[in-house]
């Protein structure tokens, strides 16, 4: 199994990632993810970021372009996406978000 993504290095202006932390827990993924963001602030880089996850990409994306039988149905700013989306597909994403429960 590779669970492994494209590396960052401080050469390259331009990434991609496709769900680094498909192999992780979510402590694990959170670090992933706050790494990317860092990296991606400190370098000024550009990352096209992949995932069905659209609460993942909320929080890693400027601008959000989503994908329905392989042609592109909207993209919009990251804001602008989440309410209300625009095309079916999006909405089935976002209503697959899961929400939180209390532990009882």
């Amino acid at each position: 199994m590779n669970c492994g993504s494209g590396g960052a290095t401080h050469k390259s202006l331009f990434k991609t990632h496709t769900r680094p932390w498909i192999c992780v827990d979510a402590s694990v993924q959170a670090q992933v993810l706050n790494l990317m963001r860092r990296v991606k602030r400190d370098y000024s880089l550009a990352m096209l970021f992949f995932s069905h996850d659209l609460s993942v990409v909320k929080n890693t994306s400027d601008r959000v372009a989503v994908m329905y039988l392989g042609n592109l149905a909207e993209m919009a700013p990251t804001d602008a996406h989440y309410s209300p989306p625009r095309h079916p597909y999006t909405r089935i994403l976002l209503d697959a978000i899961p929400e939180p429960t209390a532990r009882k």
